[in-house]
């Protein structure tokens, strides 16, 4: 856009804003004469009120001062006594107002906040960008080379839009300016993240190799063009065919791959297993099998120490554990160094309050099940607070003590609460979607649930444990009931769905086990 174009951009909009002032302006003149009538009006018939007062009194006095002063006058003033005494009382007992009923002043109210909310408005009306976005700068940010995806799986990379110096834009509005090319059939889309970056999807119907480039306007950006490998897709688990455990592993200890109380559970790249051991105050490391492969944590309030570890999850070689009697979220390498910490209890925005079940966005965000504080709190993976949403209560979108999520493909948010048989549906903003589930043992009813988790077709799995139930339901995404099996006479406390075997780990916290299903 040339200077002559925006100049006459900027006239254009300043007319505006003038034409829309002068308009005000005119208005409130035509108040301030309206009401200049309206207090003329009123005192106009206060005054002549008073000039009929002075006169009614003026007329008795001199017709009563006449009779008193002539005596041929006395005969009729007798006559007319009654008639003068009542007219008297009357003016005596008439309250005249001498006050003017209206005030002289016509105030313009125009207060210091008001003032003050121009003064801070008008610099910040409008401003010229100079953060033009370059795509000589602009980059994709890849965790491989190569991404790997399944046929008709979604495959999610960012991009960083900069500027011609190379600064990185904070800011949102340029999703248009960037178009992805794959030379295949495939489903592409480009989500505005509002901070300088844009989350890209791309879905593949066939498997093989395909070069994906990414543009802005006719530049390729740094990184690009890039490889993405689609194999085949693993068939859905019939889970119908379900009818016994594949096996167990762990028994009540401190020792190596021993468990006092066993919580959440989460999977790393490799399928091992990362579990949240309560009474040992560490989490401990597995491999598929079970197989005892390094522990971390002791208990206390220091870095790497625990009070009640709970929720695990990983992302971009990172651990993240809730750490849900000191109120905080931990950090760690993969191999259990610690790295850093955040939270502390309250119930400020970044504060928390007995942490629990956590999960990792589409939008690679930390997502905290903040119990006592009834909300879900999103952090980034350097634990900067970014949004939160619920509150306390049992209507839509409201919280009693969240306890586990689980977040699906597409961004959906699935939360339970404790002691409450519902799962709610939020998308990935936290706006509420639906709710499903109550009491009972029919399919879609619940008597204790204990953990979700999505399989890889976006199905959600509930475990529905108490009082007679002893089952994993399985539900679509529109919420619908598919299938359901039976676990058994295990005491549940979490439970995760491998998306590469699709195996089930069940955490059993009384008899301090894993069982594979």
């Amino acid at each position: 856009m040339n200077a002559i174009l925006t100049v006459s951009k900027v006239e254009e909009f300043f007319k505006q804003i003038r034409e829309e002032l002068g308009k005000k302006e005119q208005e409130l003149i035509e108040e301030i004469e309206f009401i200049e009538k309206s207090k003329k009006k009123n005192l106009d018939i206060q005054r002549k009120d008073l000039e009929f007062g002075v006169e009614s009194m003026t007329g008795t006095y001199e017709t009563i001062n006449k009779a008193i002063q002539n005596p041929k006058y006395s005969i009729q003033l007798l006559s007319m006594k009654k008639m003068y005494i009542e007219r008297l009382n009357t003016l005596d007992q008439y309250s005249w107002p001498i006050i003017p009923t209206q005030k002289p002043s016509i105030d313009f109210d125009l207060s210091v906040k008001n003032r003050n909310l121009i003064s801070e408005t008008i610099p910040k009306l409008c401003q010229i960008n100079t953060s033009q976005l370059s795509g000589e700068h602009c980059e994709v940010i890849l965790t491989s080379p190569t991404l790997k995806t399944n046929e008709k799986e979604t495959c999610s990379f960012e991009i960083i839009a900069k500027t011609k110096q190379g600064i990185a834009l904070t800011s949102g509005g340029n999703a248009d300016n960037f178009k992805i090319r794959v030379a295949g059939d495939s489903q592409t889309s480009i989500k505005d993240l509002n901070n300088g970056k844009y989350l890209c999807s791309i879905k593949i119907k066939k498997r093989g190799k395909y070069k994906i480039s990414v543009y802005c306007d006719s530049n390729e950006i740094k990184n690009s063009p890039f490889v993405i490998e689609v194999t085949q897709n693993v068939n859905q688990r019939d889970y119908g065919t379900i009818i016994k455990q594949e096996g167990q592993f762990g028994n009540n200890g401190s020792g190596d791959g021993q468990f006092n109380f066993p919580r959440w559970i989460a999977l790393d790249p490799q399928e091992n297993l990362y579990i949240s051991d309560l009474f040992n105050s560490r989490v401990q490391i597995l491999d598929p099998k079970g197989n005892f492969i390094s522990s971390f944590g002791s208990r206390g309030r220091g870095n790497g120490e625990f009070n009640q570890p709970a929720g695990v999850a990983i992302c971009q070689q990172k651990i993240f554990v809730a750490d849900q009697g000191n109120h905080r979220i931990q950090i760690f390498e993969p191999n259990g160094e610690f790295l850093e910490t955040f939270g502390v209890n309250g119930s400020k925005v970044g504060q928390l309050n007995e942490p629990n079940g956590i999960g990792i966005s589409i939008e690679k965000n930390l997502l905290v099940c903040d119990s006592k504080n009834n909300r879900i709190q999103i952090f980034d993976l350097d634990g900067n607070f970014i949004s939160t949403f619920g509150s306390k209560g049992s209507e839509e979108g409201q919280f009693k003590e969240p306890v586990g999520i689980a977040i699906n493909s597409i961004g959906n948010i699935y939360v339970y609460e404790k002691n409450q048989l519902r799962i709610q549906v939020f998308d990935s903003n936290g706006k509420f979607i639906s709710q499903f589930g109550s009491k009972g043992t029919e399919p879609g009813q619940f008597k204790g649930i204990r953990g979700i988790s999505i399989d890889i077709s976006d199905n959600l799995l509930v475990c529905d444990y108490d009082s007679g139930n002893r089952r994993i339901q399985v539900f679509d995404s529109d919420n619908t009931f598919v299938s359901s099996f039976q676990i058994g006479d295990i005491s549940p406390f979490d439970f995760i769905i491998s998306l590469k075997t699709q195996r089930i780990y069940v955490s059993d916290h009384e008899k301090h086990k894993i069982f594979v299903f």
